[in-house]
């Protein structure tokens, strides 16, 4: 047809949905950064994300990283220099596993126990566990697949009761669930994860969400 012209969309870029900001539009600024690597010192406003996001789940302090990837792979790597057994809740989310394998390849041992189930949890750890070990039990905050939440309460009796670790990734459940679930509001109030929609918290869990 004349005078019909193709416009072709490049979504290889976000411009496409109109996300411009000419210099005009943003206040002007003293320093175009702090002036010290990322890598050197954590800038201030990351502090104060961190400890933000970490108030709203119920976590006394909090860190931020590039993505769930990074901090799983930089937790196992730290973890890994203690005398830890790892059980791993076999519907556990593809990059907890990518963590999980990092640790393994540091020379710990891995045990895998049925999804969601505290009984097959204890059974585990309590065969799996010698001398001065701990236990680093790793599992989801909520199962999309099977659309689930964690039984946190049972396990983190677990976890007390030998005195290891609850490590979760709560990225399905973070700013979803919350506070106080009811009749009206069965998901909560103010989407701060698992840990706020069973009233819990302590000092055993590491919770990482995206």
């Amino acid at each position: 047809m004349a005078g019909w012209e193709r416009q072709v969309l490049d979504f290889t870029s976000s411009l496409y949905l109109g996300m411009r900001h000419p210099s005009h539009s943003i206040r002007p600024w003293d320093r175009l950064s702090t002036g010290v690597p990322a890598f050197v010192e954590t800038p201030q406003r990351n502090r104060e994300v961190a400890g933000s996001i970490a108030m709203l789940q119920g976590c006394e302090d909090g860190v931020l990283s590039p993505s769930t990837l990074h901090l799983f792979w930089d937790l196992f790597g730290l973890l890994g220099r203690h005398p830890v057994v790892v059980f791993m809740d076999s519907g556990l989310y593809p990059i907890g596993r990518w963590g999980v394998e990092r640790i393994k390849g540091l020379g710990k041992r891995v045990y895998v126990f049925r999804h969601f189930d505290p009984s097959s949890l204890y059974s585990v750890v309590k065969k799996g566990l010698g001398g001065r070990e701990y236990p680093l039990i790793v599992t989801d905050g909520f199962c999309t697949g099977c659309g689930t939440p964690l039984p946190v309460g049972e396990y983190l009796s677990i976890a007390r009761r030998f005195n290891g670790l609850l490590l979760i990734d709560d990225t399905q459940a973070l700013g979803i669930l919350g506070d106080s679930p009811d009749k009206t509001m069965p998901y909560g109030r103010g989407g701060g994860g698992i840990l706020r929609w069973a009233g819990r918290r302590g000092r055993e869990v590491l919770i990482i969400s995206s």
